[in-house]
């Protein structure tokens, strides 16, 4: 295919204040019977003043033929297609841009020998990232292969296009190489200035003649979401720029289109804009200035039923396609003696049209069959857990803790380290987890591309421990709760270095992080350290919609995680992760893919009763909507441990001749005695776990728990009780008395204890649990029966 040729570098610098006109090559399977011209230089600083046509060049005057008849434009339009020319599905590949190809060939051959007709195709950007067709695009210049979306576009005559955020994405030197080898149509971003790479490629505007109609176009891309690396290139304010442009196109043109990725509207939060969209441009502009705004970046299906009254903004009409190349526009356009107008607008869905064949086999296939050996590349194995599906990840991805996630983040900590990366630990949101893998089967790349689609590099933020524990609350706050409607909120998935618990409490409140801790230490201790936390470029900008209304309906401060230090990397996500999958030999439990308890969900806070002061301690017993008994049985077992641990230690003061097995005792009494106090927490939430666990349908490992747990307790305090009456022949005589006091406190909480899990057989007789439990019980009631607690302390009385 013959080359988009570049005649930029013939023209003279342009004079500030002006443009100069050059002559360009058109498409050549675009309209037929056309000529272009390409406007070069600055329309970002100062007014222009006047268009300076190069030697040899001259722009037509209005054509006589409008006195005849009015004349039919016809627009195919389309915007942020991200590559998905052809559709990966589970029955196979289905074509997209070849669909397109039929109604355009269509529409061509209607019009091809009327004078008072034409068809022209323009792209609104956003024109690769987001399928398997970028890994053609390469890492380099010198391993560029093609951008399969321009090449198609030139073979489907597309005339213009502008360009989207993500055309940046994989860095300005592939960009160019993109434009410079497969771009037969001029690229336009009168917005821009200052990029280098690019600036011979690319034009602030171009006219394009066809059969005598001067049309204009303009491009503008988006401020939004822009990966630019190079600090003298700079994307300005796309409403100075366009008014500067209009005054000086206008006199020169019969119809003014603008190809514009800014976005919708301002107003709609649910993607990233700055200054201005497509509406806030409308309405800066003089009265109906242009005839019509092609838009992008914020994927909306505009004028589904026609031209809608509320997409025709100061006389302007907007419209867009929404993405993936789900739809084709159509804009059908009068101009007459009068002016000009838009009569006709519609969306075309894609599937609906049948393949040009003719263009599907000379030019889809023969790129496709370079990408099918890339995308059927195998890595590795998915493990057989159906926590890796796509309807759990799509269902529960901000629901709690998801396997998946926690094998993205953990493979992003351990290929950072790979790369001499000092990270401390790694997040992500869902934009980098997609969808989940078939499991129990091989994972290709092309598996892996639908999980992972978008060309995301690494970002390091800098944070404080006290910034990261603010980030964490701010990330409980997102988490979708209970028979609440899910939409997107940003919620942060996190490397196993953080555990934590979040608290979803009532309707009412706002869900809390509790018991956060960083490499297994209380993030309140590490408030004054640093930690690098490694996350992706486009972290958190899906969440600006939930953040705007939460803002307003909760009144609560969310944290914007861009206003702290980061820096960007030149490392791209999904290469890592695949190089992780490789290494590992596929998605596996032993690689990380498995849930391993960093963050857990609560309907409650829970009760840490070894944090509380005696009388808390009295005050929450006294105050609970359960009855504590088994925490209560605990923490009166730990204590008397400790009064006969007290009683040990004081002996081995004062009896050299008892050291050594004093201080066994000691350290057998210390173990049991945090054992204990353990149970106690564990017992004070466990109506809080069974409630949780009988929800999931797991009653019966809640009842378990709750089983489990005092027959345990009974069972420490027995074994404390036994070693410290083994120790009576070596007690201290000071301090005899209390080792049987304490000895006869453990006799009563194992006896409590065994009462305890009595009753819950009692109040749940499911065969099950008695088969489990009525043994140990009967094993404990014995066991506590062989010791031989004091009856009185003065024996002979």
């Amino acid at each position: 295919m013959e080359k988009y040729l570049i005649l930029s570098s013939q023209t003279p610098p342009t004079v500030p204040g002006t443009l100069h006109v050059i002559s360009g090559k058109s498409n050549p399977y675009g309209s037929p019977d056309n000529s272009l011209y390409l406007l070069v230089g600055d329309a970002t600083s100062k007014k222009i003043e006047s268009l300076i046509p190069d030697a040899g060049v001259v722009l037509p005057g209005r054509s006589e033929k409008f006195k005849e008849k009015d004349f039919l434009l016809t627009f195919y339009h389309f915007n942020d297609l991200h590559g998905h020319l052809v559709r990966f599905t589970p029955r196979g590949e289905d074509p997209v841009i070849s669909r397109m190809a039929w109604q355009i060939r269509e529409k061509q051959k209607s019009v091809v020998s009327d004078p008072h007709k034409a068809v022209m195709v323009f792209s609104a950007g956003d024109d690769c990232i987001g399928s398997v067709f970028d890994e053609l695009l390469g890492s380099t210049s010198q391993n560029f292969q093609i951008h399969a979306g321009y090449h198609l576009y030139s073979a489907l005559g597309v005339d213009a296009a502008c360009l989207g955020n993500h055309d940046f994405d994989l860095g300005s030197e592939l960009l160019a190489s993109s434009i410079k080898q497969n771009a037969q149509f001029p690229i336009l971003t009168a917005n821009l200035s200052g990029c280098s790479e690019i600036d011979k490629y690319c034009y602030p505007a171009a006219i394009l003649v066809v059969k005598g109609v001067r049309i204009g176009i303009i491009g503008l891309v988006t401020q939004a979401e822009l990966k630019i690396t190079n600090p003298q290139c700079v994307v300005t304010d796309p409403v100075f720029v366009t008014k500067n442009l209009i005054s000086v196109m206008r006199p020169c043109c019969d119809v003014v289109v603008i190809l514009s990725h800014l976005g919708y509207s301002l107003s709609d939060s649910s993607i990233p804009m700055v200054n201005a969209g497509d509406v806030e441009l409308a309405q800066s502009l003089p009265y109906g200035s242009v005839h019509l705004i092609i838009g992008g970046h914020s994927h909306h299906e505009l004028n589904a039923q026609g031209l809608s009254p509320t997409n025709i903004v100061n006389g302007i009409p907007i419209v867009q396609t929404g993405a993936l190349g789900r739809f084709l526009g159509q804009v059908d356009l009068k101009v007459g003696r009068k002016g000009a107008a838009v009569t006709n607008v519609r969306l075309i869905p894609t599937a609906s049209l049948p393949v040009e064949q003719n263009f599907e086999n000379e030019f889809t296939q023969p790129v496709l069959s370079q990408a099918r050996s890339l995308f059927s590349r195998t890595l590795g194995t998915v493990a057989d857990d159906p926590d890796l599906n796509t309807d759990i990840v799509r269902n529960s991805y901000a629901s709690g803790e998801l396997a998946l996630a926690n094998f993205i983040t953990d493979a992003i900590f351990f290929r950072m380290k790979m790369a001499n990366q000092p990270v401390d630990l790694a997040m992500i949101d869902s934009s980098s987890l997609r969808s989940g893998l078939a499991v129990g089967k091989l994972v290709t790349f092309g598996d892996w591309f639908n999980v992972m689609p978008f060309a995301d590099t690494i970002r390091i933020y800098r944070l404080t421990g006290k910034q990261l524990y603010d980030l964490i609350q701010d990330n409980a706050s997102r988490i979708d709760c209970p028979n609440e409607p899910h939409t997107e909120r940003g919620f942060l998935q996190f490397s196993k270095q953080i555990r934590y618990s979040i608290v979803l409490g009532s309707n009412q409140s706002v869900p809390k992080a509790v018991q956060i801790t960083v490499n297994a230490q209380p993030i309140e201790d590490q408030f004054e350290d640093e930690f690098l936390v490694a996350g992706t470029n486009f972290i958190r900008e899906y969440a600006g919609g939930w953040e705007k209304l939460d803002i307003q309906q909760r009144n609560i401060h969310l944290i914007n995680l861009h206003k702290h230090r980061y820096s960007d990397t030149d490392i791209f996500l999904r290469r890592e992760i695949v190089a992780y999958i490789q290494e590992m030999g596929g998605v596996t439990r032993e690689a990380g893919a498995i849930c391993d308890g960093r963050l857990t969900v609560l309907d409650s806070i829970p009760v840490v009763i070894t944090a509380l002061s005696v009388d808390q301690f009295i005050s929450t017993i006294s105050e609970q909507k359960h009855a504590m008994a088994g925490s209560v049985i605990a923490m009166s077992a730990a204590q008397a441990v400790a009064l006969g641990q007290a009683c040990v230690s004081i002996t081995l003061q004062n009896r050299l001749d008892a050291q050594e097995i004093s201080k066994h005792k000691l350290s057998q009494l210390v173990e049991i005695k945090e054992l204990l106090m353990k149970s106690g927490v564990q017992d004070a939430n466990a109506i809080a776990e069974f409630v949780t666990l009988r929800e999931s349908g797991q009653e019966l490992k809640g009842k378990e728990i709750l089983c489990n747990l005092p027959a345990q307790i009974s069972r420490l305090s027995i074994q404390a009780a036994a070693i410290l009456e083994n120790f009576r022949p070596l007690v201290n005589e000071r301090v005899r008395d209390d080792l049987e006091i304490s000895i006869n406190l453990l006799c009563g909480t194992a006896h409590t204890a065994n009462l305890l899990l009595d009753s819950n057989l009692r109040i749940w007789p499911d065969e099950d649990l008695l088969i489990k439990f009525e043994p140990q019980l009967n094993e404990l009631i014995n066991s506590l029966d062989q010791l031989k607690p004091a009856q009185r302390i003065r024996s002979n009385k």
